[in-house]
């Protein structure tokens, strides 16, 4: 029985050596840009410190972790937005690991993170499919040795895909593009056995739930180019499209159980089609209108396209192309069928082709309220990105012999250079020894006093300001503390939904949690003065029902955030966190608040001010703008003050100050308070 178990593991390793050695690759690839500080699931600092996405996946996990579970939906968490649930599909957690690591949280330190663990294995599984992939389109079985290392090559260009980096340690869920390459193995390996094609494209739909949905319509293109396959090879309809429907029954089965449809405040359509791709941006840099949407493979891959188009059609010309080409036309036409259907969906219904707006397409209502689920989606665009990589490779060894392996070597080179800044970028970065050093904005020991006290289970924001400093210090807090949030930065989330609630909450205020009012929520003392007790700590202003052993906030006026000013495009007015030059002509409009019913003094102070003009005015569903009257208190060159009443709620409320001459006007500051 040893002896049996020794000899198959044998045979796999001899079969798979090639792909091992890709896989081994990868690794070597990913620990020498990222080192190995990445690795250890109980350093958490490198990560909080990246802050956002990176800190949505890490402490999203967390709450997940120390939620409890109710059936059916295992992946429902109801200490991340308490008292609501919320799925961790949410908070792009990678489902799949926070499900597998939760059953195992007994056993797992705390704090605990596998962000290291699932980079570490994309690139070793990057590097594994891409070098299957490209065995498969080289034929290398029947070649020379040659070719065969050059199917380990490969893997580097796969490797040094844009795509792969820009996103991993960046938005970590969407660096697994071995998904992608995985679909393309099975479109090109999967077998006639129909019990085996849906488990295959059955277990595609759960990877690609348990990953990110926005796998699901790139590998679901690729099954579609799988059923082409199979029908034009004459395998009848069964084997076409059983497995998609194989693929689509697992991947809503795991939806569900994971609660993608119970959740509260997710949106599924966001932003809608306002995020699409230009199909030549593929191979032209410089086409996207915005990093998210920017598919341009990278130079030395735009080669490696060129190089085997060339190659086949000067074998073509001088009749040595591979003989049995008609074999070869199921293969031929499903890969456009897929590249063209990953690219119409990578456009949207807005076709751009290299910059000019060509078509609006009629989209029928039930299709465009589907795919709004995926409103970037150019990000579809990787998968025909990464199908023509893998044709280039393959042609290039399958026709050019050792001139192919070299042809192919110096596309690599070519790509290296190309994107050796950002390699460089990525390099410095995670090398940095402080980037593993975290220093909280947290540091008053009060903090501690606070949690020791037993006094609290949940910490509640007062708005929806996830894009200040300290909001994920905080989160990491109340993480910590095993407390509730009820604020947290979500995917798809219905904003003004959370902001609503987050208001009611303070209607009905609990001894058992620390409110926390953040920027534009800090006016919120002045209408629960006498119902919360307020502090400051850490420059935080925080309020309890109880009172709590320190000395208590007076009431103050609330402070803008200059940074969160702007000026019309095109003017040269330079914003800063503390001061702010006008330029003569030129005009600033401050951050949008909502204010409630109420009188409220504004206060602006700097230099020159007597040189300038404000208005006072918010925006509505009716008017764009809508101009409030405001009675001057005060007016001098350092500061400037007047009045003005609000009767209802009123959203996007703000001041613009514009110059009077060729007096250049300096902004210090703007405090709100309400008029008492």
């Amino acid at each position: 029985m040893g002896a049996s178990v020794t000899n198959a593991a044998g045979a796999f390793w001899h079969r798979q050596r090639y792909a091992l050695a890709a896989a081994l690759l990868g690794a070597i690839f990913f620990v020498l840009l990222y080192g190995v500080r990445v690795l250890d699931p109980t350093n958490t600092a490198w990560i909080l410190n990246l802050g956002g996405d990176p800190s949505q996946h890490y402490l999203g996990w967390e709450f997940y972790r120390q939620s409890e579970v109710h059936l059916p939906y295992l992946g429902m968490s109801y200490a991340t937005v308490y008292p609501y649930r919320t799925s961790i599909i949410y908070t792009d957690s990678i489902p799949l690991l926070a499900l597998i690591f939760k059953a195992l949280s007994p056993l797992l330190p705390e704090p605990f993170q596998y962000l290291g663990i699932w980079g570490l294995f994309c690139f070793m599984a990057q590097g594994f499919f891409a070098q299957k992939i490209t065995w498969r389109i080289s034929g290398a079985e029947s070649r020379g040795e040659w070719t065969r290392l050059g199917t380990v090559l490969s893997a580097l260009l796969f490797l040094l895909y844009p795509v792969l980096t820009v996103r991993m340690f960046g938005h970590t869920a969407l660096a697994g593009n071995w998904l992608i390459l995985m679909g393309i193995w099975l479109w090109l390996c999967c077998g006639n056995s129909l019990p085996g094609a849906c488990a295959w494209w059955g277990l595609m739909g759960v990877l690609c739930v348990g990953v990110h949905q926005y796998y699901l319509p790139m590998l679901g293109i690729l099954a579609v180019g799988y059923a082409v396959c199979r029908i034009m090879k004459g395998k009848g309809p069964a084997l076409a499209l059983l497995p998609i429907l194989s693929y689509c029954v697992c991947a809503l089965a795991e939806l569900f159980v994971l609660g993608a449809f119970g959740g509260n405040f997710s949106d599924e359509a966001a932003t809608g089609w306002n995020a699409g791709a230009d199909p030549l941006n593929l191979f032209v840099p410089g086409l996207a209108d915005s990093w998210e949407v920017d598919i341009y493979m990278g130079l030395g891959c735009v080669l490696a396209c060129a190089l085997a188009v060339c190659l086949g059609l000067f074998l073509l010309f001088r009749k040595k192309a591979v003989r049995g080409g008609c074999r070869h036309w199921p293969w031929i036409l499903s890969a456009g069928v897929i590249t063209f259907l990953g690219l119409l969906a990578a456009a949207s219904s807005s076709i751009t082709i290299g910059g000019v707006h060509l078509v609006d397409l009629p989209v029928p209502g039930p299709v465009q309220a589907l795919w709004e689920m995926f409103h970037v989606c150019g990000r579809i665009g990787w998968l025909p990105g990464y199908l023509l990589v893998a044709l280039a490779c393959g042609i290039l060894l399958r026709l050019g012999g050792r001139l192919g392996v070299a042809g192919l070597a110096v596309c690599i080179l070519v790509q290296g250079v190309w994107k050796s800044g950002q390699l460089e970028s990525k390099y410095l970065q995670f090398h940095d020894a402080q980037q593993y050093v975290y220093e909280s904005a947290l540091q008053d020991g009060a903090w501690d006093r606070i949690a020791q006290s037993g006094q609290f289970e949940h910490l509640a924001f007062s708005s929806y300001l996830v894009d200040v400093p300290e909001y994920w210090s905080l989160v990491n807090y109340a993480v910590q503390n095993h407390w509730t949030t009820n604020c947290f930065y979500l995917a798809h989330i219905q904003t003004d939904l959370m902001e609503n609630t987050l208001e009611g909450d303070l209607n009905t205020l609990s001894a058992d949690t620390l409110y926390v009012f953040l920027e534009r929520s800090e006016l919120n003392q002045y209408y629960l003065a006498g119902q919360l007790h307020f502090y400051r700590i850490d420059g935080i202003l925080v309020g309890s029902v109880d009172p709590l052993p320190l000395p208590e906030a007076a009431l103050e006026p609330a402070k803008m955030n200059l940074s969160r000013c702007s000026s019309p495009e095109g003017q040269k007015t330079v914003v800063a966190e503390d001061q702010i030059t006008i330029l003569p002509g030129e005009m600033l409009i401050s951050d949008e608040w909502k204010l409630n019913p109420s009188t409220y003094i504004v206060t602006i102070h700097g230099e020159n001010l007597d040189h300038s003009y404000v208005h006072s005015g918010y925006e509505n569903n009716e008017e764009e703008w809508v101009d409030q009257d405001i009675v001057f208190l005060t007016g001098n060159a350092e500061e400037i003050s007047f009045q003005m009443s609000v009767g209802e709620v009123t959203n996007l409320w703000n001041v613009q100050i514009h110059t009077l001459d060729d007096t250049p006007v300096i902004l210090t500051g703007i405090d709100i308070s309400v008029a008492v």
